[in-house]
């Protein structure tokens, strides 16, 4: 009796915590991340409640490249193909949006994402049309879902990530930059049938394009960014619960030095002795864009002459 009377009683407690339990697992999602999920879900119930057929929307090589229907490269990552793809993709989506977010901020992530869904399309397009010279039905081949977007995103994710190991499940752990691969691999041998093998490889390509700098020209720069978190017009986003600025930990510090005079004699007096350090040499795109010079000082440079802008160029490391 005592046992059932426990019982019930961790039950109740479990039912009482559960309000809490739901606020801290929302709490836990950044906005973009959220707002992402939400977003999705959303869309795959509206479209399974109708009269929708899921082959209007997917992407293919024949519908692209023959028919001209361009809107599949935007329409395809929307829906899925059943609630087990989506609830999968989902769980996916929390564990690599919430990191990246996190890491690089949302609006970083918000156009991440956009490029992403666009390039992932393109390579797509591109393997399958140099498959389907080999095997004709692979440009007959409809791919729908978010997943290949979720990959080029996890390609980022092992990039800024600290870890330099991945632990799969507990079981094992395996060098960072290979889990990407593991992970493809797993998807096509343990989950069920028809998996599209291209969608996740042309995700994993368009984030290696992504983090070699290919694709820098449809980035946000790091100084456009901060402008937008700054902006009264968008300030009731950067408010919002979940938000993650741009760290500006991303933003490298600008140190010149000053040139003597002429005539001017350095400082004999003798340097402490201790371990020497080797010269920083910062990346071109570093440097301000201007730094005006007065002749007449023979290179003296002071606070007004010297231009910096307020925010120097970023590297991403």
């Amino acid at each position: 009796m005592e046992r059932v009377m426990d019982a019930v009683l961790s039950m109740r407690k479990g039912i009482t915590s559960l309000p809490a339990r739901i606020t801290d697992w929302l709490n836990s999602y950044c906005l973009v991340t959220f707002c992402c999920f939400l977003f999705l879900v959303f869309v795959h119930i509206t479209l399974s409640m109708s009269f929708f057929r899921i082959t209007a929307i997917c992407l293919s090589a024949t519908s692209v490249v023959e028919n001209y229907e361009i809107y599949r490269l935007f329409t395809y990552t929307l829906f899925h193909t059943n609630w087990i793809h989506l609830v999968f993709n989902m769980l996916f989506l929390s564990s690599v949006g919430n990191s990246v977010e996190k890491r690089l901020g949302s609006i970083y992530l918000l156009n991440v994402l956009i490029l992403f869904s666009v390039f992932c399309a393109i390579v797509q397009l591109i393997i399958s049309v140099f498959l389907a010279t080999i095997f004709p039905s692979m440009a007959f081949r409809c791919v729908a879902g978010f997943s290949g977007v979720l990959f080029a995103v996890l390609v980022l994710e092992v990039r800024v990530s600290k870890n330099k190991r991945q632990s799969i499940y507990g079981m094992c752990s395996v060098p960072r930059s290979t889990y990407p691969w593991l992970l493809l691999v797993g998807c096509q041998v343990m989950t069920l049938q028809n998996v599209s093998l291209v969608g996740h490889l042309s995700g994993i390509v368009t984030g290696y394009m992504y983090i070699h700098d290919l694709l820098h020209i449809f980035k946000l720069p790091a100084t456009t960014i901060i402008a937008i978190e700054r902006s009264e017009l968008f300030h009731w986003i950067t408010t919002l619960p979940g938000f993650v600025p741009y760290p500006r930990n991303l933003l490298l510090p600008l140190v010149i030095p000053l040139p003597y005079k002429d005539g001017d004699k350095q400082s004999e007096t003798p340097q402490k002795s201790g371990p020497s350090h080797p010269p920083v040499v910062l990346p071109s795109n570093a440097l301000p864009d201007t730094v005006n010079v007065d002749s007449t000082n023979q290179g003296h440079m002071n606070s007004d002459q010297m231009k910096l802008p307020g925010v120097p160029k970023p590297e991403i490391v």
